[in-house]
């Protein structure tokens, strides 16, 4: 699974990305990218047993996965909102019987809800960039894709997967050893 995804997340982040999409394909798209980097985040920061991870995250979705990120704090509350959000985007594209389109009022308040392209939008650097729909929902994707890229590196600060202590039997009345972290 994991080397599925590997192979798929560097296909995008080489060149087929959301910005070429059509607007019923970029939702799927950006959640599988998403998705593929929220996983890679909790394989290297999660205990180093690999087998036991990789059957729990083919056990998640992804907002369980995003869930698990905001309560390990490697994301910020605004961060897995916006997670939430795009989620929300995909199936909105993924309900609809005909096509679909960033113009449509109901994603254009979905859009509008996402944090980042809010962010994005109104910092001056942006030039104006995010001026409809698509633009601001490409910017968020690109936005949060980068920043858990960024994490899943170690110059990022995080801590680095650890295996589990081992098991010491401590006599009752005894409290077990601590391990410091």
């Amino acid at each position: 699974m994991a080397e599925k995804r590997g192979k798929r997340l560097q296909e995008i982040f080489s060149g087929v990305w959301i910005d070429e999409l059509s607007d019923s394909q970029a939702p799927l798209v950006a959640k599988e990218l998403l998705d593929a980097l929220l996983e890679r985040l909790l394989l290297h920061y999660l205990v180093d047993d690999r087998p036991e991870v990789r059957s729990f995250l083919q056990e998640t979705s992804f907002v369980s996965r995003a869930r698990l990120c905001y309560l390990l704090g490697l994301l910020s509350p605004e961060e897995v909102r916006d997670l939430y959000a795009l989620e929300g985007i995909r199936n909105e594209f993924g309900r609809a019987l005909g096509e679909r389109s960033f113009e449509d009022e109901d994603i254009q308040e979905l859009v509008e809800s996402l944090e980042t392209a809010r962010q994005f939008r109104e910092h001056p650097a942006s030039l104006g960039f995010s001026r409809d729909a698509r633009m601001r929902f490409n910017s968020a994707v690109h936005i949060l894709a980068r920043y858990l890229n960024f994490r899943t590196h170690e110059k990022a600060g995080l801590r680095p997967r650890t295996p589990h202590p081992s098991f010491r039997y401590t006599p009752p009345g005894e409290f077990p050893p601590v391990r410091g972290g």
